[in-house]
C-alpha cells in the first residue's frame, strides 16, 4: 500500500529537524540511500530497503501547498511507496498530501517542548515514532 506519513505541527515545532534525524537512523538500519538532493535547509533522499527493495523517500520541505506537492512528486518518481513529509496542521500542505492519488495518509503529531533539550527529547522520540511507521509498512 501506498502512503504518505507526515509529521504535523505548527511553524517552527521542529519537523524538519525531526526528519533529518530519520537518515542516519535509516542508514544504521541498512537502508541503502540510493538518493539525496540538498534544497537549502531542505533535502530530499531515497532510501532502499536491503532485503524488501521497498523504496522510502523522505523530504523535510512542508512551508506551502506547491513545496509539498513538488517534493512528494519527486519522491513517487523515484518510485517510492512510502513518503515521509513536514506538514502544517492546516492548509496547502495538508491540501498537497491529501490530493495525491493512489496514496494513503497519515498524520503523526509533533511532540511539542519548551526548552532546548526537551526539544532535542521530542524531536529523537518523533524521529523513531516515523521510523516505526516506516517499518510497520514494509
Amino acid at each position: 500500500m501506498n502512503i504518505i506519513i507526515a509529521l504535523q505541527a505548527k511553524a517552527n515545532q521542529g519537523k524538519s529537524t525531526t526528519i533529518s534525524l530519520l537518515r542516519p537512523m535509516m542508514a544504521r538500519l541498512g537502508y541503502a540511500e540510493i538518493f539525496f538532493q540538498s534544497h537549502g535547509k531542505d533535502f530530499i533522499a531515497v532510501f532502499e530497503h536491503p532485503v524488501t527493495k521497498h523504496r522510502i523517500g523522505i523530504t523535510s520541505a512542508g512551508d506551502t501547498l506547491d513545496l509539498v506537492t513538488k517534493r512528494l512528486t519527486e519522491l513517487i518518481a523515484h518510485g517510492c511507496s512510502i513518503c515521509v513529509c513536514a506538514a502544517r496542521t492546516s492548509g496547502g500542505t495538508v491540501e498537497a498530501i491529501e490530493n495525491l492519488s493512489g496514496y494513503a495518509h497519515m498524520y503523526v503529531p509533533k511532540t511539542s517542548a519548551v526548552t532546548e533539550e526537551e526539544q532535542d527529547a521530542a524531536n529523537d522520540h518523533d524521529a523513531e515514532t516515523l521510523l516505526r511507521e516506516i517499518e510497520k509498512r514494509i
